[in-house]
């Protein structure tokens, strides 16, 4: 059953993969499935991979972020902060584990649970005039864009051929953080990305984080 995102049901950030508050990522879901059939916006049914290199500025804090995003086909996704890098965090849907590594201690990564909607992370389907979306268009790199208007004020595009990963992010009033991602390269990135290297140190936390789910 096909999950249809509504304005009331699902919180803003459920389009953004990684969203920077104090370093830490965070997604917060509420999604249900309805029988209704809306007027979806056509997406594919299952998780495209893809690498892309981004860039987030946060002018509150100076923060000036370029970085390179990876997406597994089945949902897990990577960020590296940094040129050397000096961030990563990664979301292991296999594993429905969060791992975060920092510079500062290199051979320690952290691990967080996951809590996934019912044990499943699928890519969701949005209906026109849904969840904040507005009527505007664009296209940025051959990719069909959305603009998306959530309660906050948060401004983002988001591209449905990409599962609506928000390719741009051009007002966040709650998080002052602006995002652009670039140079898509659709194949499936090395499964060893989606993972602590060998030999790393994991401190196990059981505070759920990356994704989290509210009933």
């Amino acid at each position: 059953m096909r999950r249809i995102i509504r304005p009331a049901l699902v919180l803003a950030f459920l389009a953004a993969p990684f969203l920077v508050v104090g370093n830490s990522p965070l997604i917060s879901v509420i999604a249900r499935a309805t029988t209704q059939s809306p007027d979806v916006i056509p997406s594919p049914d299952k998780w495209i991979p893809f690498t892309a290199e981004g860039l987030i500025d946060n002018a509150s804090r100076g923060k000036h972020l370029l970085g390179r995003h990876y997406r597994a086909s089945d949902g897990s996704e990577r960020w590296e902060q940094g040129n050397p890098v000096s961030y990563v965090s990664i979301r292991n849907i296999a594993q429905a584990t969060f791992y975060e590594w920092y510079q500062r201690q290199p051979g320690v990564w952290n691990a967080h649970p996951m809590e996934l909607p019912n044990g499943q992370w699928r890519p969701v389907k949005f209906a026109r005039g849904g969840a904040g979306l507005t009527n505007e268009t664009r296209v940025v790199e051959q990719l069909q864009l959305y603009k998306q208007v959530d309660a906050s004020g948060r401004e983002a595009w988001l591209a449905p051929a990409l599962n609506f990963f928000p390719v741009l992010v051009t007002k966040s009033p709650v998080l002052g953080t602006l995002q652009a991602y670039s140079r898509f390269e659709l194949n499936e990135p090395d499964p060893a990305l989606f993972l602590p290297p060998d030999g790393a140190v994991i401190r196990h936390s059981v505070e759920p984080r990356g994704i989290t789910v509210s009933q």
